[in-house]
């Protein structure tokens, strides 16, 4: 990496760190400049809204937000790092909330948790479906310990059951871009996918492999139904189709950025194609009128050697009436340019 890439780097950390948010840096800027770069982002950020009154609206309502004085910007320091990773992951936070619902279908229940991701996010999937991962571990963990071990140990409620949404065709403001799969995707998760439109579009529920595998064992040996507020209806997807489904800008870089190789080599080789064609044709007209200059290339050296030394003076060759062409042929007077020209067409390498 450069050095100035890395100095660039080194400073926004420490600016970051020391609390000079996005918003405080639009605040410093000129009027002009900093609706510009609002405008800019909805345009850039938001692709999906294309309706001119409400990409003025938002526009205005962010450039609002972002010019009165700082309040829950001000935490962004505390809660992320540099780069928005998190100081202290609810990857090792949620497995440990207590729900309070120990007694609730002899323990088997906890509290459910939703992540809502857009198709473009730029936040990993992957990190939702860690955290389901590990609440069903601790889950099976619970389920293996004997009763007497489990009261004595821990009596408290069981770790939360998590369910990952995908939202079409949205980014991180999915909200903005795609409401009507977000609002379906929060209407299952508060347990009312009855009272969703029938040809609504819904968000695609994804599971880990190892709660796929324990649903697909529990179909087969027991027929008794889920109780689950989320939507089971719907068929749920793998790890392997998240990986399809998701093309935020953190994960599945390298697959893009493979993509864009192959696609810019396509390019030079048709670029290469072309040329090679353009100097072919060069090569077959040069082959062609090259023996055609031969006689007129060694009549001008001959005259070149032989002329007086007035006419060394001069930076022109004699004309053919007055000085007849050694090999008797008439040609018309030529000069240096001209025949340091012919040399230079036959010295280029076909």
């Amino acid at each position: 990496m450069p050095v100035y890439i890395r100095a660039l780097i080194h400073t926004v950390r420490a600016m970051f760190n020391r609390g000079i948010t996005p918003g405080y840096f639009l605040r410093s800027l000129p009027h002009s400049k900093s609706r510009d770069m609002v405008n800019g982002y909805i345009t850039n950020r938001l692709p999906a809204i294309t309706c001119e009154e409400e990409q003025q609206y938002l526009g205005e309502y962010l450039y609002q937000n972002s010019m009165l004085p700082g309040s829950g910007e001000d935490c962004l320091c505390d809660i992320l790092t540099a780069g928005a990773f998190a100081r202290v992951p609810l990857i090792d936070r949620i497995p440990e909330i207590k729900s309070g619902g120990s007694d609730k279908n002899n323990g088997e229940e906890g509290l459910e948790v939703h992540f809502v991701y857009g198709e473009n996010d730029w936040m990993d999937y992957r990190g939702g479906l860690d955290v389901q991962r590990l609440c069903h571990e601790k889950m099976q963990d619970r389920r293996t310990t004997t009763t007497t071990t489990r009261s004595a140990e821990n009596n408290q409620s069981p770790p939360p059951k998590v369910f990952v949404h995908g939202v079409h065709n949205a980014g991180h403001l999915l909200m903005l871009e795609n409401y009507q799969e977000f609002n379906a995707a929060m209407a299952i998760a508060a347990g009312r996918e009855e009272d969703l439109p029938p040809g609504m579009s819904r968000s695609v529920e994804f599971v880990c492999d190892e709660v796929a595998a324990a649903a697909a064992a529990n179909a087969e040996g027991a027929d008794k139904p889920t109780t689950s507020r989320s939507s089971r209806k719907k068929v749920v997807m793998s790890e392997k189709d998240a990986a399809k489904f998701f093309r935020g800008g953190r994960f599945n870089r390298r697959e893009s950025q493979q993509q864009k190789d192959d696609d810019n080599a396509a390019i030079v080789e048709e670029k290469k194609e072309v040329v090679n064609v353009h100097l072919e044709a060069v090569q077959f007209v040069a082959s062609i009128i090259w023996p055609c200059y031969v006689p007129l290339l060694l009549d001008s050296i001959v005259q070149y050697v032989f002329h007086s030394d007035n006419d060394v003076a001069s930076s022109s060759f004699p004309s053919n009436s007055s000085n007849p062409s050694y090999l008797g042929l008439q040609w018309p007077n030529l000069d240096n340019k001209w025949l340091f020209g012919i040399l230079s067409l036959r010295s280029i390498d076909w």
